[in-house]
């Protein structure tokens, strides 16, 4: 399934210069320096935590109630729960409405700190069936309503626009899929669907959390200038299928209303390729980056949308002839929570605040985290800025060389730098200058933004950024620990 937004290579580049070569330094272990595709290996933690099948996944968006207060990642072996009747109920009805099946496993439960989540009601076992539903109960984009004047095409991204993310035609289309339901759903044959439709979050709700609508001050006070350029860019290309469908939808059909239904989709659709028609184990979301999308069929699926996110998935979901289908990927215990992993799009974590509208857990570090540092040489008669994206386990290659210069290395010298302690040294202080200054940042909100400081919205995208804050802050602490560790290895 393709993401909703495709991101185009500047928006994955944190740096000054427009001739990026790509080089990193790695730091893996202690012992070997190992040259392999221009990066330095230095591994200080463990191998990817995320398994292959886990990047298989889709993208999904864990369903609010409408007084959650925040989406988050929750915890595999987050403890037993109790849930009220009508709320367990909930599950066990609607799946048969929707030809699913079996109705009997699973259950909704709200959790104290105000987020939904799908917990097992009995134990299951690796490569047990969790939840089957029919494509004939799924909203699909090959089957938009006639009302959308869309011309047929070849959906490609343009690997030469300027644009952060782009969005393709499938939206638009599955957007008005979706209206279309919503603005019939008593109409609707599948009472299944009418259910699982009454059960999405509400506009206002979903509208907390997805920084495409917050104020410019609450955005620019992340301090990660990949958001606020992917939020910039994603404004634009939404007009385009705002256009679209405010000029096909029914009469009274509301802007309000076609863009809570293209954040439905952003946050819900997933996809399969329909070049296998049985495609059991070839889930495509493990590839976002082919730029030709037309072998791809993307829906949204009753149920599936209601399932949270991990980076340690305990689930997957995958086609297998006429249904999409859930299965365990390991053994788990009676009312344990059931997690996929939503893909690409949760990584690094900004992307996941963009995509979804939640922070996953800053409780454990992964090394897909990133972390913007920046650095201002105010000896440079222009006030040159520079900014270099670190992750846990990486350092970019041209961070090595600007210390290297201002260390008194001739130009000639800096394409083959070595990392020294010299070097390595001024970048730790650098990177623990930067940990300084994210604990300092307070959030400004200005006095153009009438009572937002007091409004809901507010509080809620307040919380996101503070958490957003705290996986850099975090990512750069677990970066100097890993330098250090390395340094030493090296004396």
């Amino acid at each position: 399934m393709a993401p909703f937004f495709w991101f185009a290579a500047a928006a994955f580049v944190s740096t000054s210069s427009p001739s990026w070569n790509k080089k990193k330094v790695k730091y893996t272990n202690k012992e070997q320096i190992a040259e392999h595709n221009n990066c330095i290996s230095l591994h200080h933690l463990s191998t990817d935590r995320h398994s292959s099948s886990s990047q298989s996944l889709s993208y999904l968006y864990a369903a609010l109630a409408d007084d959650a207060t925040t989406t988050t990642t929750t915890s595999v072996d987050s403890p037993n729960q109790e849930v009220t009747d009508d709320e367990g109920e909930i599950l066990s009805q609607l799946i048969p409405l929707l030809g699913g099946s079996p109705s009997h496993l699973l259950r909704l439960f709200t959790k104290p700190e105000g987020y939904r989540g799908v917990y097992l009601n009995e134990a299951v076992q690796q490569g047990d069936l969790l939840l089957q539903i029919p494509l004939s109960s799924c909203l699909r984009d090959d089957k938009s309503p006639s009302w959308l004047q869309q011309p047929e095409q070849v959906e490609q991204i343009d690997d030469n626009s300027n644009a952060v993310v782009q969005i393709q035609g499938w939206v638009t289309r599955l957007a008005a899929s979706l209206l279309d339901a919503q603005n019939n759903i008593n109409q609707l044959p599948n009472k299944g669907i009418q259910e699982w439709l009454r059960l999405m979050p509400s506009d206002t709700s979903l509208r907390k959390n997805l920084p495409i609508y917050w104020s410019d001050s609450i955005l620019q006070s992340t301090g990660c200038r990949e958001l606020e350029l992917a939020v910039d860019s994603a404004y634009f290309a939404r007009v385009e299928p705002l256009a679209d469908l405010s000029a096909a939808a029914a009469a009274g059909t509301t802007q309000a209303e076609i863009e809570y239904a293209l954040d439905l989709v952003q946050t819900r659709a997933v996809r399969w390729s329909t070049n296998d028609e049985n495609n059991e184990d070839n889930n495509s979301n493990n590839d976002d980056s082919s730029s030709v999308a037309s072998d791809y069929l993307r829906v949204m699926v009753p149920v599936f949308d209601l399932l949270n996110h991990h980076y340690e998935p305990n689930a997957e979901f995958f086609r297998k002839g006429d249904y999409m289908t859930i299965r365990a990927l390991r053994d788990i215990e009676a009312d344990k929570e059931v997690l996929i992993h939503y893909g690409s799009s949760t990584m690094p974590v900004w992307k996941c605040l963009f995509s979804y509208g939640f922070i996953p857990s800053i409780d454990e570090m992964y090394e897909h985290s990133t972390a913007e540092i920046i650095i201002v040489d105010d000896d440079d008669d222009d006030d040159c800025t520079n900014r270099f994206e670190v992750s846990p386990t990486e350092i970019p290659f041209e961070l090595v060389q600007y210390y290297a210069k201002n260390l008194g290395y001739r130009e000639e010298d800096l394409e083959n730098v070595e990392f020294t302690s010299e070097i390595g040294l001024a970048i730790v202080e650098q990177l623990e200058t930067s940990i300084k200054a994210l604990e300092k940042i307070t959030t400004v909100v200005h006095d153009d933004d009438k009572n937002i400081q007091n409004s809901e919205s507010s509080s809620l995208s307040l919380q996101l950024v503070k958490d957003l804050r705290e996986s850099h802050r975090r990512t750069l602490v677990t970066c100097v620990e890993g330098l250090k560790e390395y340094m030493e290895g090296q004396q």
